[in-house]
């Protein structure tokens, strides 16, 4: 897929999920305020735009799913523990 230059970094819209919610956060501002402006490419910056809040909102369930996950971890373990189970190795 195309590159793009955002804030003079090389974005490859096939590799997104490779970027944190950061530097996508980021590129989502750049690229808004390109449309904004009405920047020559309107139809493409509106496309990346499209992938990256797709992305933006993917790592986001993905994080929220772990921090659920380590919560019910820590949880299950908590109740081993006060029913006595040695968990140390």
């Amino acid at each position: 897929m195309k590159s793009i230059l955002i804030n003079g970094i090389e974005v490859n819209f096939g590799q997104l999920n490779e970027w944190t919610l950061y530097s996508l956060s980021n590129f989502e501002t750049e690229i808004k305020d390109r449309i904004a402006h009405k920047a020559s490419d309107l139809e493409e910056y509106k496309f990346y735009l499209q992938l990256i809040e797709l992305e933006i909102e993917r790592q986001k369930r993905i994080n929220a799913i772990n921090v659920g996950a380590d919560l019910e971890q820590a949880k299950i373990i908590k109740s081993a523990k006060k029913r006595g189970l040695n968990l140390e190795e």
